[in-house]
């Protein structure tokens, strides 16, 4: 055979080879100024994909080849973002921890894409903020306000898919990330005008007011991972509730919202989550228990077993502590491996416990959580109870409770969420359950000290 035309052949098979690497190749790094944690998170769907590194540098980087197209999002520290790949994308991104979503900028190829993202990110946090005073406007002043928000960003999005060559899949995102957070604040209105106005006992809504959502889908599964979407999905379902029933946090609303979850979301991913995420709120937020109709409405239609299992553990974590209850004596361990218990621990002052996980990603927004609550409540007593004795002292100095549960029999962490308990003068439990991120630990707390 001759010489030549092996060459030719050769350089052609490897040519081929090369561009086979590279259409399963994607690229995804960046540097992490002033960095909260040794990792960052690639995510979708809520499951972590790969943990990257930092190097020296707070740099990290990893070439994928299997990884499919789709919105993903990253995750640093106690913040997220998301980030959008197609085939053959190299994209690199810096932010610094000190203003995330605001120093965020994006490099490389696909770069176009993430920042139309961001963009309509920063700018939806913008309306919403801007429309929380137009709330109170009569409805044909609010809607002349939304025509005008809504043609400015209409044609910013028509500029952009006139000028991308972004695939179908992302224009079709970039239209649902601009349409929807928009459309929601349409849902949001009649809530926060009565919010806003609650002597305007004869406000109601024309029927033409809600025209727009002939045109919108609550149940598209291309979307039914993106935050602005979900979004829009459960106001609608809210404002659905709230136009026949007026009532928040009742058991009344509360059924109502399960059962249009049940009826009206189609896609079981997105039913999943709205179940769960209605079922934590009951959980975390509401001052009464999440009663039996409610909790049988979530066990019979959430088919995510992982969700499910996580329902069922906190409901056990609380039934463990009963409200009105003394705490346990519990033996505990402290910074200098000293024997002492909760019995000691907890008496004569009210008390907020914080357990906390060691290596979380969620750790560096819980110290600066507690430490902003120290010294709003100096008349609290603050108790941190790790898992671990070698890190008791992650927190530093300044937050002096800190204990090891040397009794292993005695589980009361969550897997995901920083537990708080509060504990009254007497010892007793006064809040089994708390997160520590919700703003209703501050009301609770209030009430504690006022007791």
């Amino acid at each position: 055979m001759n010489k030549f035309y092996l060459i030719i052949v050769s350089t052609l098979f490897l040519a081929h080879c090369k561009q086979e690497e590279q259409k399963d190749s994607i690229y995804f790094g960046g540097e992490i100024l002033n960095p909260k944690s040794k990792y960052v998170l690639l995510m979708q769907n809520e499951k972590v994909i790969d943990t990257l590194p930092l190097d020296k540098n707070n740099n990290f980087g990893k070439k994928f080849e299997n990884l499919k197209p789709g919105l993903y999002f990253f995750s640093h520290g106690n913040e997220f973002q998301y980030v959008y790949f197609d085939v053959n994308d190299s994209i690199r991104l810096r932010l610094n921890t000190w203003d995330f979503d605001e120093s965020l900028v994006f490099d490389g190829k696909g770069a176009d894409k993430n920042d139309f993202l961001l963009n309509r990110f920063l700018n939806n946090e913008k309306e919403l903020h801007n429309f929380y005073t137009y709330f109170s406007l009569p409805e044909s002043d609010f809607n002349t306000k939304f025509d005008t928000v809504f043609k400015a960003n209409a044609e910013f999005l028509n500029n952009y898919l006139s000028t991308s060559h972004s695939s179908n899949a992302f224009k079709r995102l970039a239209k649902g990330s601009t349409i929807y957070p928009l459309y929601r604040l349409k849902e949001l209105y009649p809530y926060y005008h009565l919010k806003l106005n609650p002597n305007d006992s004869t406000f109601q809504v024309s029927d033409q007011f809600y025209d727009y959502r002939k045109k919108l889908n609550i149940n598209d599964a291309v979307l039914s991972e993106y935050y602005g979407y979900q979004n829009y999905v459960s106001s609608y379902l809210y404002n659905e509730v709230f136009k026949s029933s007026n009532y928040k946090n009742d058991n009344t609303f509360r059924d109502k919202l399960f059962g249009l979850i049940v009826t009206k979301i189609e896609n079981q991913n997105l039913k999943n989550k709205f179940l769960y995420n209605e079922t934590l709120n009951c959980l975390f937020k509401s001052d009464d228990e999440i009663n039996s109709k409610s909790l049988d409405l979530f066990y019979k239609h959430c088919n995510d077993s992982a969700v499910v299992i996580k329902i069922k553990n906190i409901m056990l974590l609380k039934e463990q502590l009963p409200e009105g209850k003394k705490f346990p004596n519990i033996q505990l361990s402290d910074t200098n491996g000293q024997i002492t218990n909760t019995a000691k621990e907890l008496t004569n002052r009210h008390t907020l416990i914080y357990f906390w996980k060691p290596n979380s990603n969620a750790n560096e927004f819980v110290k600066n959580r507690v430490g902003y609550l120290r010294k709003k409540y100096p008349n609290v007593q603050f108790v941190g109870i790790s898992s671990q004795r070698n890190e008791l002292t992650y927190f530093g100095s300044i937050f002096d409770k800190q204990f090891y549960i040397s009794d292993q029999k005695n589980n009361l962490m969550d897997e995901d969420f920083a537990r708080v308990v509060l504990v009254d003068k007497q010892g007793k439990v006064f809040k089994n359950f708390l997160n520590i991120n919700e703003s209703k630990i501050e009301s609770d707390l209030n009430q504690l000290v006022g007791r």
